[in-house]
């Protein structure tokens, strides 16, 4: 799958949302991004959990290009292993810039393997406008996920079964 890009006006926010649900549909997300935005990051491995009811992860670079990385380095025989991730790397213009260019080599190291990749910008005019709009996208694309697996988007039945195994 070719690398995809979106990147969202406020306005358009519920539209890339969809789209974003379309690339990740049967597919568990894996969500890329700078320290900085980690905890974005982890804002949307866990929208994804909750309310798609689906298996996601994060991690940040650096740390991802010493290790994770070499687990998509497809071959024939894992190739069935990797083919089901698809990763969305969330980018932002305030990033250090080597930081950057490890995200742009790792989005072609992974597409030039045949991963889904979907870059996103990270936009908004002030660091709390960003985190709104990276927030918004993900409980959209969260939501129409849900809807595609015919799933109750505010239900969270493991959590009250194990609140009551407690």
């Amino acid at each position: 799958m070719p690398v995809g890009k979106l990147s969202s006006s406020l306005k358009d926010l519920e539209k890339d949302g969809e789209k974003l649900a379309d690339n990740l549909f049967n597919k568990t997300p894996v969500i890329y991004s700078s320290r900085r935005n980690q905890t974005i990051a982890y804002n949307w491995k866990i929208k994804f959990n909750e309310t798609g009811k689906i298996p996601a992860y994060y991690n940040t670079f650096p740390e991802l290009n010493h290790n994770e990385m070499t687990g998509f380095d497809v071959t024939e025989k894992t190739q069935s292993l990797s083919s089901n991730t698809h990763f969305v790397i969330l980018e932002d213009d305030e990033d250090d810039k080597r930081i950057a260019k490890r995200m742009k080599i790792l989005e072609k190291l992974y597409a030039d393997r045949g991963l889904g990749v979907t870059a996103i910008d990270i936009t908004g005019k002030s660091r709390g406008e960003k985190i709104f709009n990276a927030v918004t996208l993900v409980d959209w694309a969260a939501y129409f996920l849900a809807n595609k697996y015919g799933v109750e988007p505010e239900d969270v039945p493991m959590v009250e079964e194990f609140k009551k195994l407690l």
